[in-house]
């Protein structure tokens, strides 16, 4: 941004020429910038900056030293839009100046035109000369006019400045009492001229086209009438030769009859022959029916003896294998009684064991009872007996305790102890 203001200036444009600062650090960055794919938004308006540097420095509208990046151009066209709109981008408040000075040089190469058509350049350029002031200053009408002549030179600019509608902004700018300097005028006269010229063009092709419709139709009105006559012609040929068809439709339609006729008596005797086939047909098929079901009885007799002899040869097997099934469980339930019976007596033994054992119990439980009984008559008496020396021990003791023993005193006289 410094050195885009620095450029401004004679002076300070004079000391970056003598430095080369485009040659030697903007140019090779710029360069360099067309390699990188998707650079961030900061890197891009640095590089539309070094650009708009360079043109101000250096840049020869014939041999221009570069030619900028689509990104860079897109960049430099949007920011125009952002300055037109009033918002930052990127962090940046953004003015028309420096954009259309850029603009002004890089629309004069024609490899660089199609481009800022395509990015809707001229209608940016028609949006700056509605909202233009005398505030903004002259140098920004006049370069914005010098791009869109620059851009005129291609048909499609012209048509999408036919389509924005700017006569009203380029008639304020020619008609203008005071605002628009008399270059800016010029330049609006000229790009009026340019638009007017265009639509002259379309007007005269529009005008060729129509003749050239005109005589179309004249043409076709011609191939219409010439056909109508030749339909004629032919609809006359073809009625003649309708009658014709006609006569000779009757004459095959009488050969026609008598040829049906012909046809029907040997229609009759072919179906008079063929129902004497049928009939004969029918017998046969009847004696072969006849004879079918006679082989067919006869099969299903064969069929249910031989089913016979297979149900009996089935029952045979089947009782034989009764008859296995039989000894085998006759077997085993002489096995099983077998084992059944040494189980009872085994059984019988433990029993005649078990009821020995409970008698000798019971013999041991009765002795243990009366010994037991005796034990405590015995323990009963010795209690009682202890009970009888321990009341009479008590009741000598109570007697001695209860009777006064008579004691001397020193004095002669007895005291009671």
């Amino acid at each position: 941004g410094l050195l885009n203001h620095l450029s401004a200036h004679h002076y300070s444009k004079q000391i970056l020429l003598r430095r080369k600062v485009a040659q030697n650090i903007l140019l090779p960055m710029v360069v360099e910038a067309d390699k990188l794919v998707c650079p961030p938004e900061q890197y891009l308006c640095t590089v539309a900056g070094a650009v708009e540097v360079i043109i101000k420095l250096i840049w020869d509208e014939e041999n221009p030293p570069f030619i900028p990046h689509t990104a860079v151009l897109q960049t430099i066209v949007w920011t125009l839009v952002c300055s037109l709109d009033g918002v930052q981008w990127a962090g940046i408040t953004w003015s028309p100046l420096s954009r259309v000075q850029a603009l002004s040089k890089l629309s004069f190469s024609d490899e660089v035109k199609v481009h800022l058509i395509d990015m809707h350049l001229v209608e940016a350029i028609v949006r700056l000369l509605d909202q233009w002031s005398l505030e903004q200053g002259v140098l920004v009408l006049e370069y914005a006019l010098l791009t869109l002549l620059n851009l005129l030179t291609v048909g499609e600019a012209r048509f999408r400045l036919y389509l924005s509608g700017c006569y009203r902004s380029l008639r304020s700018i020619i008609l203008g009492d005071e605002g628009p300097s008399q270059a800016a005028r010029e330049k609006a006269v000229l790009c009026a001229w340019l638009l007017f010229e265009w639509q002259i063009n379309k007007l005269e092709l529009l005008d060729c086209k129509v003749k050239e419709l005109m005589k179309g139709l004249e043409d076709s009105e011609r191939r219409k009438l010439d056909l109508e006559n030749e339909f004629a012609t032919v609809q006359h040929q073809l009625l003649d030769e309708l009658a014709l068809v006609k006569a000779e439709r009757d004459v095959l339609a009488e050969k026609s009859q008598v040829l049906q006729s012909e046809l029907d008596g040997c229609r009759r005797a072919l179906e008079k022959s063929n129902i004497e086939r049928e009939i004969e047909r029918e017998v046969a098929s009847s004696m072969a029916a006849g004879m079918q079901v006679v082989i067919s009885n006869k099969d299903e007799t064969i069929a249910k003896l031989k089913e016979e002899l297979e149900e009996n040869k089935r029952e045979v097997s089947y009782w034989q294998q009764q008859a296995e099934k039989a000894a085998e469980e006759a077997r085993l339930e002489t096995e099983r009684r077998k084992q059944a019976e040494d189980t009872r007596a085994l059984a019988i033994e433990e029993r005649d064991k078990a009821l020995r054992l409970a008698e000798i119990r019971y013999h041991e439980m009765l002795v243990e009872k009366g010994a037991r009984t005796r034990t405590e008559q015995m323990l009963e008496a010795q209690r009682e007996d202890t009970s009888d020396t321990e009341a009479v021990t008590e009741s000598s003791r109570r007697k001695s305790v209860s009777t006064p023993r008579a004691l001397k005193s020193p004095r002669g006289q007895f005291e009671l102890v």
